[in-house]
């Protein structure tokens, strides 16, 4: 909802809510205007920015079931979200896991070039690796870097 102005703030009038709230006291006003407007009428506009979403994908990128597809798929579809992301400001990440261990491969970033950079030689084969990447993104995801 539009609020009045604070003092010394800079103006940013939403036309339409000072409109209606100079509307209703029209019948107390005197002035030759269809809609006679006082300074307590104004409201400045309320503007909402949007928080972007911090989205990490969990690969598995152990040599079992098509490990090279779906690494393939995943970087595929990190490039894609990054490059349609910066309005909405969104992160993408990248968590793999292989063996008994995991893998940060691309911490949450904004940059297409970065990731590009971070995708390029992402290993895989080496066993089963469920229970590493499920502990790895138990713990959460990383701490966001300056990227």
């Amino acid at each position: 909802m539009p609020e009045p102005p604070r003092a010394g703030a800079p103006l940013d009038v939403a036309l339409d809510a000072t409109i209606r709230e100079a509307a209703v006291h029209q019948a107390a006003r005197e002035g030759d205007m269809a809609v006679n407007i006082e300074r307590r009428d104004v409201r400045n506009k309320v503007r909402e920015r949007r928080v972007g979403a911090s989205i990490v994908f969990c690969v598995d990128a152990s040599g079992s079931m098509g490990a090279t597809t779906r690494m393939t798929v995943a970087k595929s579809a990190i490039l894609e979200l990054l490059i349609d992301a910066y309005q909405r400001r969104d992160r993408v990440g990248l968590v793999s896991f292989r063996g008994e261990g995991a893998d940060v491969v691309l911490t949450p970033t904004t940059s297409v070039e970065l990731a590009q950079l971070k995708l390029k030689t992402v290993p895989t084969g080496g066993g089963d690796a469920a229970r590493a990447g499920d502990s790895h993104v138990a713990r959460g995801p990383p701490r966001r870097s300056a990227t």
